[in-house]
């Protein structure tokens, strides 16, 4: 028989206490020597390999989880000015979005459309480059280059630059020509810590981090706690298929991050933002100040402040 959350919850709870041997001697004469057992053995198990198996849906259902893009963009920026710009982006987003899926059409591409970002996520992506206008926008996982709709963004905003990490040479043919003035590639030579440390390193300060590459367990957290270093205050994490294993959950709970999360059709977005005093002792650090007090290349808490895009 399935031992039920709230029990196991309870269960955990009380294992972590000074009086765990009274409590748990207390809970086998209440449920039984059976089905505690049963109930502690399925809470290690899980434990075991948490690493290797993925979240189902009623796991985000704990956290902040939504269907609509809008209601996210409602929570990370400033109420009063998303709705007077929402239908502007929406309908710039829809022209763009027509236009890279006619292109599926017409062109004989290396990856399946499958790999490419939910609609709603790849919205909402799209509304958060153009109302934060970030300096520095830096992706995982290139495949077609369905992320030309964050060149067009960054195109619309007049500044900015999206850095794009991959490991294979045939990716990005979707991207035109004259998008690649705001477009850095940079082709992993092997798949490790240390090349993307390096390279992250060059690039830091780091506005927003989306990540899309490989979705295993160990990756996705070494991707995470990478960026966290390099990530610059009141950044972002955005990460697609976080329905694909436990990685970022467990990342935010070890840096007491608060994740909303997107259920767009057939997987889970999910975001977290940053903040100056949640960061990690071994991230990123600016340069010194200058005389005048400020920093070069500084970005300023009102980064968060929702600007109207220019058309």
């Amino acid at each position: 028989m399935d031992a039920k959350p709230n029990e196991i919850a309870q269960i955990d709870e009380e294992q972590g206490g000074a009086s765990s041997i009274r409590n748990v001697i207390k809970n086998i004469r209440k449920m039984g020597f059976a089905f505690y057992y049963h109930v502690a053995l399925e809470k290690a198990i899980r434990r075991a390999f948490r690493r290797y198996i993925t979240p189902s849906l009623g796991h985000f259902a704990f956290y902040d989880l939504t269907q609509n893009p809008k209601v996210i963009l409602m929570k990370l920026l400033d109420k009063g000015s998303v709705p007077d710009v929402i239908s502007n982006l929406e309908n710039e987003f829809s022209m763009l979005d027509q236009e890279i899926r006619q292109k599926y059409e017409m062109m004989n591409l290396d990856y399946h459309d499958i790999l490419t970002i939910g609609s709603n996520s790849a919205f909402l992506i799209y509304s958060l480059v153009r109302l934060l206008k970030p300096d520095k926008v830096v992706e995982t996982g290139v495949a077609n280059g369905h992320s030309t709709f964050l060149l067009n963004a960054i195109l619309k905003n007049g500044k900015g630059t999206l850095y794009s990490i991959d490991v294979a040479t045939n990716v990005g043919i979707l991207v035109d020509e004259q998008l690649k003035t705001n477009w850095r590639l940079h082709i992993l030579p092997r798949t490790n810590e240390i090349e993307l440390n390096k390279y992250l390193s060059i690039i830091a300060p780091v506005d927003m981090f989306i990540h899309d590459s490989n979705h295993m367990y160990y990756w996705q957290m070494l991707e995470y706690r990478a960026f966290l270093k390099h990530i610059n205050n009141y950044g972002l994490i955005l990460s697609d298929d976080v329905d694909s294993s436990f990685a970022f959950i467990d990342f935010c709970n070890e840096n007491k991050l608060k994740p909303l999360f997107l259920y767009d059709h057939r997987k889970v977005f999910g975001i977290a933002k940053i903040t100056a005093r949640r960061r990690s002792l071994g991230a990123w650090r600016p340069p010194p100040r200058l005389r005048d007090g400020a920093r070069p290349g500084s970005r300023s808490p009102h980064l968060w402040r929702a600007r109207s895009p220019r058309s």
